[in-house]
């Protein structure tokens, strides 16, 4: 949901926080805005998209997410799809969960320290990437100790670490568990999940309308997390990505950071989890160490053209060219307003899916993490910034193409999504 949508469902209470981190950043700056708590919503987005205020808004967030361990662990779950907009109840839910799964990796990264038992499946050579990376964290932590200072890693520091763990082609995942590992796990005891609410709110990464008792993190708010965090694309976009790869490939990224699932949609869901870099995956890991680069530019062409069906403006001379035009296609896809077909025609797919094919809706949630009492509707589903092309490509290809004939529409040597989408683009419900 967009930032002035927000803004103009919020009381002046509730934009408060918002208010103030914004007239602090202001106060920093040499040109005088004005803004006061009566000014209207369009002023106050108008103001924190002017690209300084932006920035600076960026590097304040930046360094609290350095400074607040908790703070950087329950954005992770804010920049999910889906996860936008969420009841307190839910938010604590998959809050509990991420606690969960993060402890799990930070045994397993125990054990593998100690020796004990290796639980990766992971070559020597991976092993020695987590020592170093481990190694490393530890003496930007632990030395301030000799000045007499308190353990602590400066925002320097972790733009180190952060190198590091991108040279070493770490996940998000593999780098936190090392890292909590380090700094210990009483960060994650004893938390109160109103104060972890307020907390964020303070810091200016939601809005809590308590009548609802809702939070509501603005898409443009996401965005600048991702940026922060190394997230390329939505895991909308990443999942499309990594269900066009054959197993092999996705074995090769499964083995590369110690992924234990068996089941190729787990272990396709299992390496968005780990939040691995889709440059990182596009440029090394689906590849074998001998392979050249002209073999690795035809792999990524096949790719995008014959398995994503995706005809760039540009293909690119060099891998990088190649794979960040494809990012930005994605990226301008996920920002044209224009969602391809009209709301009703939405309204309509979501319908006919479901009815095709009850189990849609229970992926749908499942993969956008979308609680239970919320329906289902094209307006909702906007919202949550999940497009009709984003529900579509749930299915695999042989239920598409069951769809299709379900509807009777003609898919030879057409892009069948496409033609899904046109049998939806001018309808009309009618309202009895």
């Amino acid at each position: 949901m967009k930032l002035l949508k927000i803004v103009n469902t919020c009381n002046q209470i509730e934009i408060n926080p918002f208010y103030k981190v914004l007239n602090e950043i202001i106060s920093r700056m040499d040109e005088k805005i004005e803004l006061e708590k009566k000014t209207d919503a369009e002023h106050f987005v108008k103001a924190f998209n002017q690209p300084t205020i932006n920035h600076l808004y960026k590097k304040r967030l930046e360094a609290a997410l350095n400074n607040n361990l908790l703070l950087d662990l329950i954005t992770d779950i804010f920049i999910k799809d889906g996860n936008s907009i969420m009841s307190r109840d839910w938010f604590n839910e998959l809050f509990q969960a991420e606690i969960k799964e993060l402890r799990s990796t930070i045994s397993d990264f125990k054990k593998l320290f100690d020796m004990e038992s290796n639980p990766f499946d992971s070559d020597s050579h991976r092993i020695r990437d987590y020592k170093t990376f481990k190694a490393c964290v530890q003496t930007a932590y632990s030395n301030d100790l000799k000045s007499g200072a308190i353990e602590k890693i400066t925002l320097d520091e972790l733009s180190i670490i952060q190198t590091l763990k991108s040279s070493l082609g770490l996940s998000n995942e593999e780098a936190r568990g090392i890292y909590y590992l380090i700094v210990g796990e009483k960060e994650l005891e004893h938390l109160d999940i109103d104060k972890i609410i307020t907390m964020a709110r303070d810091e200016c990464t939601l809005f809590h309308i308590r009548k609802q008792n809702t939070i509501f993190i603005p898409d443009e708010f996401i965005s600048i997390l991702r940026e922060i965090k190394g997230i390329s694309l939505p895991d909308k976009f990443t999942r499309r990505i990594l269900k066009a790869l054959p197993d092999k490939q996705i074995n090769m990224i499964k083995k590369n950071h110690g992924i234990k699932e068996t089941e190729r949609h787990h272990k396709i869901e299992a390496i968005i989890k780990q939040g691995i870099n889709i440059y990182d995956i596009l440029s090394e890991e689906i590849y074998s160490p001998d392979e050249k680069i002209p073999a690795r530019m035809e792999t990524l062409k096949d790719l995008i053209e014959n398995k994503l069906e995706i005809h760039l403006t540009s293909m690119g001379r060099t891998m990088a060219d190649r794979i960040s035009n494809l990012v930005s296609y994605f990226k301008e896809q996920d920002s044209d307003s224009n969602i391809g077909i009209s709301r009703d025609g939405y309204e309509k797919m979501i319908r006919d899916l479901i009815y095709f094919n009850g189990g849609i809706e229970s992926q749908i949630r499942e993969e956008f993490q979308i609680q239970k009492n919320v329906k289902l509707s094209a307006e909702n589903l906007l919202d949550y910034s999940i497009r009709p092309r984003d529900i579509l490509y749930l299915l695999p290809n042989n239920r598409v193409m069951n769809f299709c004939a379900h509807k009777d529409l003609s898919t030879r040597g057409k892009n069948k999504i496409n033609v899904i989408l046109g049998n939806y683009r001018n309808e009309v419900l009618i309202s009895i």
